[in-house]
Formats: C-alpha cells, structure tokens, sequence
C-alpha cells in the first residue's frame, strides 16, 4: 500500500512592492518598506500620470495603480497590495501637485486719507483702473489678495506727487504673468497760503497770518536795502516777485510777492509796504525857520 503525504504551504503575507513607478520613471528614493511619497509639483498642461507597480510576490493582489486624472492642486493615490493569506495589506501614497494657471486677483483695493475715488468696481477681468486723489493725500495704499499659491508684487504705499502709475503683478503657481495696472491721478493743489512772510533784523506790522494780504514796516533814512523773505506752504507752489534783496529809495516802497499754486493757474499777492525816512528832512525844516527869520527882520 502506498499513501501520499501532501502539505500545503502556508499562504504568503507578502505585500510588498518591488518597484513603483510614474510615468516611466521609478519614483526617486523608492523603497518596499517607504510607504509614502510625494512627487515634485508638475505643470498645470499636464492633465494625469500614469502608475505602474510591481508586486514581490506574483501572488499578491494589487489595485490602485493605472492611469490617474490630475485635478488642479494636491493629488493623493493609493495603491494597495493585498498578500497571497488575504488578510495583509499594504498601502503605497503617491502624493503630487498639479500647479494652477490662476493669474487673477481675487481682491485689489486703493485707498487714502483723505479718501479717493476708483473710477469703476474691481473685476478680476479688468486689469485697468484710474484712481483720483486730493492734493492733501500724502498716500495711496494698494492691497490685493489671489488664489493660494499664486504671488503679488506692486502692494504697498505711493506717494501720489511722483506717483503716476502703479502696477500690480500677478504670478500663477505655474509662471504665468498677468499686469493690473492703477493710473493715479492727483488733483493740483489750489493753495496759495505762504508759511512764512518776513524782512530780516525788522519786525513787520502786523504778525504774520497766511491770510494777512499786506504789511508795513518803517526804516531809518540810512537804511538803503532790505532783504525780503518769503516760505512756501506747499513744495509745488511758485513764488515770483520782490522777492531777496530790494533797493529803498525814500518814502513810499511797495514790494508784491506772488504765490502761484501748484495747478499755475491760481495766484495771490502779498505786500510789503516799508516807508525809508528822509535824511534831509531836519535840514529843510531849519531852511523854512531862516525864512521866516529874514522875513521878520
């Protein structure tokens, strides 16, 4: 009599990877016991990959692997070997970024103290504004927001005196530009006030105030010039005039000072009125008393 004897291996619990690919190309540092991998971002043009995985055990069960759709963003797939037993699993993350192509602001803001206006709402379509100020605003402030992940460059504060355009650049995740650009316009200043109105070592009646128009000022007859000095109130203004050094002749001197405002339409005079003693005056009357003297005798 013959028996035969048969005894069946125990099932494998092997669910391992050998190999784990994307697109062709074994993902870099690939390791059966490394479980978890996360790709370089790739372009927003490439729209899916491709997994290949190779099992240990030829017995094994393996899902997951394929073609796969990129949406735009983070992307995780898994790929799953189930052992020859049935029961262990081991679970291989493939984690990578699509970029995005998303060069719009979503927000973009300008505003200033005293407050301006945008000639139109914000729409990230429309990439050309025209912001107008006062002549008073010692800045504009630019904000803007976009999509996670894509970059900005031209927010902050402008002065609006030098400042005739601002450009505001959106950078998508995947390198694409897109210009937003706010024209600043500045309304001229109107002023015409001078800070300070003054003739050295005199004193001028009355006080200065930059509303007073005209001022006296009474000299000695051996005075024969004086230096008149007149400050801005605003940088851009243009004064023109009797201005500096001024010649005295005897009597009666007017000197005009006129400020012109920064839109060089606008203008006002200040005046300076100085009376110069006589320095024969002594003498003339002394001649009337030696008439009046002779006539007697």
């Amino acid at each position: 009599t013959y028996s035969i004897k048969v005894v069946r291996e125990s099932a494998s619990t092997n669910a391992h990877l050998s190999d784990l690919k994307v697109d062709g190309n074994t993902v870099e540092g690939f390791n059966k016991d490394t479980f978890e991998y996360t790709l370089d971002n790739v372009s927003n043009n490439k729209d899916s990959i491709n997994i290949e995985a190779t099992k240990e055990d030829s017995k094994a069960v393996l899902s997951g692997a394929g073609t796969k759709t990129l949406a735009v963003g983070n992307n995780k797939f898994e790929v799953k070997v189930t052992a020859e037993d049935g029961t262990t699993t081991k679970t291989y993350i493939v984690n990578i970024k699509r970029n995005s192509n998303n060069n719009k602001l979503d927000t973009l803001t300008v505003t200033s103290e005293p407050s301006g206006t945008l000639d139109k709402e914000f729409d990230k379509d429309t990439l050309e504004y025209t912001y107008t100020v006062g002549p008073d605003a010692p800045k504009i402030i630019v904000d803007a927001t976009a999509s996670s992940g894509a970059t900005i460059e031209g927010t902050g504060e402008y002065d609006p005196k030098t400042t005739e355009k601002i450009e505001i650049t959106v950078t998508s995740e995947d390198g694409e530009e897109k210009v937003y650009t706010v024209n600043v316009v500045r309304n001229k200043s109107t002023n015409t006030d001078l800070s300070n109105l003054e003739v050295d070592d005199y004193t001028l009646t009355p006080d200065f105030t930059s509303s007073t128009k005209s001022y006296n000022l009474t000299v000695d007859s051996d005075v024969e010039m004086v230096n008149i000095v007149a400050s801005k109130s605003d940088e851009l203004q243009t004064i023109s005039g009797d201005t500096g050094i001024q010649i005295l002749s005897t009597g009666n001197n007017k000197f005009t000072i006129t400020v012109t405002a920064e839109d060089e339409v606008t203008a006002s005079d200040y005046i300076v009125n100085i009376y110069r003693k006589s320095s024969n005056a002594d003498l003339s009357n002394l001649t009337d008393i030696d008439k009046k003297l002779a006539y007697i005798y």
